[in-house]
């Protein structure tokens, strides 16, 4: 008797726990696939969807629902960077403007000492101020790929 159950029982057992891990895997399959899809997505590639299985089950939908936050992450990095691009591009005017009035009074011999100072250490922030427009406008070209 014991005998006809470990030929028995044993096989099936293993049968069991073998059909049991492969159904598991191949359940578990599209989850691992959108997983390592996924874990490819960067600032850099949000324009990128996931791939949906189609057949409108959860896992279509969560996709679905990625998809759209990807949609919307990718608008609101655009938008950022339209806006630093036309930020700094709007403020070189002014700064230039600036830098060329005060280089101007700068000229007049009628300044005193401690006015013509004053108008060297403003005209000095100012182009520091212009550097840092400069590399605000050089960092938004490079994340919009516009440098050339």
């Amino acid at each position: 008797m014991t005998g006809i159950v470990m030929w028995c029982a044993v096989p099936a057992v293993l049968l069991s726990i073998g059909g049991g891990w492969w159904l598991m895997k191949k359940s578990l399959a599209p989850v691992a696939g959108l997983t390592r899809a996924t874990e490819k997505i960067s600032a850099y590639n949000l324009g990128e969807r996931l791939p949906r299985t189609g057949n409108g089950d959860e896992l279509d939908r969560l996709t679905e629902v990625f998809n759209g936050m990807l949609a919307r992450l990718d608008d609101s990095f655009n938008r950022t960077r339209e806006f630093t691009l036309h930020a700094s591009h709007e403020l070189k005017t002014p700064l230039t403007i600036l830098c060329g009035e005060t280089e101007t009074a700068l000229r007049d011999e009628s300044l005193s000492p401690a006015e013509r100072e004053r108008a060297a250490s403003l005209l000095d922030e100012l182009r520091r101020l212009a550097r840092i427009v400069d590399g605000l406008t050089l960092l938004a070209k490079a994340d919009a790929a516009r440098l050339r």
